[in-house]
C-alpha cells in the first residue's frame, strides 16, 4: 500500500537509527531495485509529492530519486531546506532527512541528487508488516462513494493499516486524498468477508514490467474493529503459510 506511511517526523528512538555508511548504502541499494516502488517527499510546508530512488553512487555521495510530473512541485523540492523522504520495503519503513535537492540527470530522465545521508531510520512495527496479494486470484475491495457509483478496486498488498490497490481508468476522481469512504468491503479467501472504513492516502503512477502505466492508491484503514483486525491477520498468517508451501 501504500502504503500507510505517515506524515510525521521520523521516529525519535535510536533503536532504530542505522548510521554505518556501508549499511545506509546497502538500504538504498536494495530500495533502488524495487522499480517503481513509492518514495513520498514530504516538505516542511506539508506538501506530499510521490517519487522513487532511482540509484545511488556512493563514490560521488550521490542518491538519485525521480523527479514528479509537475514543475510547480518540482520547484517546490528545489527550493526546499527540508525534506522528509519516506518509503516501505517489505514491511519495513525506510525515512530519512535531506536538506538539499539538486536537478539532475539520471541514466536519461530527469532526477533530483541528493547526498547520501549520514543517518536513517528503518523501523518495522506489525502495523507496517505487509504481503503483496495473490495475481492469479486478486483479492477484490468494493468501495461505496456517498455521491457516485460502487467502485470495485484490485488489492495488490495488504496489512492491519490498511490496503494496496489498483485502480481503473477515471477512478482517481473519486479518491481525493484524505477523503473518507464507509461500508467498504472485501472479502479474504477462507477468511471470509469484512466491511471496513477506508481514508485516501495518497495515490500514483508506476510502470509495469511490460511497459504500460497503471494508477495506485493506498488506503488507510479507519477506526479497525479488533474481531476486523483479527480476520486480516488470520488472512495473512493463511497466505504466507501458503507461500511457504508452495516455494
Amino acid at each position: 500500500m501504500a502504503e500507510n506511511i505517515k506524515s510525521s517526523e521520523p521516529d525519535d528512538d535510536n533503536r532504530y537509527l542505522v548510521t554505518d555508511r556501508n549499511e545506509i548504502v546497502r538500504i538504498f541499494r536494495g530500495v533502488a531495485k524495487r522499480k517503481g516502488h513509492l518514495l513520498r517527499a514530504i516538505l516542511r510546508e506539508g506538501n506530499e509529492l510521490p517519487s522513487m530512488v532511482l540509484g545511488i553512487d556512493p563514490d560521488a555521495d550521490a542518491l538519485y530519486v525521480d523527479c514528479t510530473a509537475s514543475a510547480s512541485d518540482n520547484r517546490r523540492i528545489e527550493e526546499s531546506s527540508r525534506i522528509h523522504y519516506v518509503t516501505m520495503i517489505d514491511g519495513v519503513k525506510i525515512e530519512w532527512i535531506s536538506s538539499r535537492a539538486d536537478k539532475t540527470q539520471f541514466e536519461g530522465r530527469d532526477a533530483f541528487q541528493l547526498s547520501i545521508p549520514e543517518q536513517v531510520q528503518r523501523v518495522q512495527r506489525r502495523d507496517c508488516y505487509r504481503l503483496d496479494t495473490p495475481l492469479n486470484n486478486p483479492l477484490v475491495c468494493t468501495i461505496r462513494p456517498v455521491d457516485g457509483q460502487t467502485l470495485d478496486v484490485t488489492l495488490v498488498d495488504v496489512s492491519v493499516g490498511g490496503i494496496g490497490v489498483a485502480l481503473p481508468e477515471s477512478a482517481e476522481e473519486n479518491l481525493e486524498r484524505g477523503a473518507v469512504f464507509p461500508g467498504c468491503r472485501i472479502d479474504f479467501p477462507g477468511i471470509g468477508l469484512v466491511d471496513v472504513t477506508l481514508r485516501v492516502q495518497m495515490t500514483w503512477e508506476i510502470t509495469l514490467k511490460n511497459g504500460n502505466k497503471s494508477r495506485r492508491a493506498g488506503l488507510e484503514f479507519v477506526d479497525l474493529r479488533l474481531g476486523t483486525e483479527s480476520l486480516i491477520q488470520r488472512y495473512m498468517v493463511k497466505l504466507e503459510r501458503e507461500r511457504i508451501t508452495n516455494a
